[in-house]
């Protein structure tokens, strides 16, 4: 008896301690909702591990034959990718191409004169998991590429050794300008927006490509050319009408043609926090690759074991992109006033044990 009223008493006191502190549980960085980052469920590398790879890539020529195969391709898969900070800055220049990608003012408002400023932009998180397998946990991710092809390397080559070049693809993309933009001319005076950027759901019109150099057992460089048309949105401060601007299908001379050249790794540094699921990020990573020969520059301020990739369109785009760290917004944090009170309600619940045990007759007894 005894047992059996300690027992419910604890149910009880537990689901009273979740209820009232799950509203207290507050979520870290600014990634958003917590649902679409922890819904996912995605299976182990078809390779044996990256481990086994590397290993075996070092000892390639000594190792089984069947595992220097495995080993000499990099495998189809994602690139998660974060913008980071770079002295010219992700931007995108409306006077390219002659001022033909110039906004039109009237989409603006009456009288307004057209946009052809550069907007300076940054990265805000990719949260909704759209164009990822289901469950991928992506962290700080506001580029996402498609390498839709394995890069197979002839393992009866020497290092360094080239990959037949591979399609890629943007499939997600999440930036923001740093700062409201002023649309002047405008009947009642100059106007502030706010202006974003996604991946257009229509597609690029020019496909993309990577060719991609395996220098040793760690890694190597790449290259590559992504077209990107983004879906521009625009939203005016006052009082947040928004308007829309598929760039491409406007005109397909606004493409933009971002041609790259980087480095990378087969795996992350151990116990790193930057995003990696199996079988999605697959076993390339972009960007890192700590002491490699013609690597770009670490990237101490962002992170010092990052080498970020500059993509460029000399007519009007840069963006710089590094490895996405998970550090934010995929941890549940305790705000300090919801500790208090949950060591606040575990003393009560104590004391109200200890008295009901008490108050039973043989209460004392186990």
């Amino acid at each position: 008896m005894t047992r059996t009223l300690v027992h419910s008493t604890k149910v009880v006191l537990v689901t009273m301690l979740f209820a009232i502190a799950s509203p207290l549980v507050s979520w870290a960085g600014t990634c958003g909702a917590p649902d679409s980052i922890f819904d996912c469920a995605v299976g182990p590398t078809g390779c044996p591990t990256i481990a086994a790879c590397t290993t075996c890539c070092t000892t390639l020529g000594g190792g089984p034959a069947s595992c220097a195969v495995t080993c000499a391709k990099v495998n189809a898969g994602y690139d998660v990718l974060e913008t980071v900070p770079d002295p010219n800055g992700t931007s995108f220049d409306f006077s390219g191409r002659s001022g033909q990608c110039a906004v039109p003012g009237a989409m603006f408002d009456i009288g307004c004169t057209a946009f052809t400023s550069v907007v300076q932009k940054r990265g805000i998180p990719i949260v909704d998991c759209s164009a990822a397998p289901a469950g991928a946990r992506l962290g700080l991710t506001d580029t996402i590429v498609h390498r839709k092809a394995d890069a197979v390397f002839d393992p009866n080559l020497p290092f360094p050794r080239t990959a037949p070049a591979i399609p890629i693809e943007l499939v997600d993309l999440s930036l923001v300008s740093v700062a409201p933009i002023t649309v002047t001319g405008c009947s009642g005076g100059p106007q502030q927006w706010e202006m974003r950027s996604t991946d257009s759901k229509s597609g690029s019109i020019t496909p993309g490509t990577m060719t991609v150099i395996q220098a040793d057992a760690n890694g190597g460089t790449f290259t590559s050319s992504l077209s990107v048309c983004p879906l521009v949105t625009f939203r005016r401060l006052s009082d947040n009408k928004t308007f829309n601007i598929d760039v491409c299908r406007v005109d397909p001379n606004c493409e933009a043609h971002l041609s790259a050249s980087g480095c990378w790794s087969y795996t992350t540094p151990p116990q790193s926090d930057f995003v990696n699921v199996p079988k999605f990020s697959s076993n390339f990573v972009a960007g890192y690759c700590p002491g490699r020969t013609g690597a770009p520059p670490a990237s101490p301020a962002e992170d010092p074991r990052v080498n970020p990739t500059r993509e460029t369109d000399p007519n009007f785009a840069i963006h710089y992109v590094a490895p996405a760290r998970s550090i934010a917004g995929t941890i549940p944090t305790l705000s300090a006033w919801g500790l208090m009170l949950l060591v606040a309600l575990l003393g009560v619940s104590s004391v109200i044990l200890l008295r009901r045990r008490r108050n039973v007759p043989g209460g004392s007894s186990s």
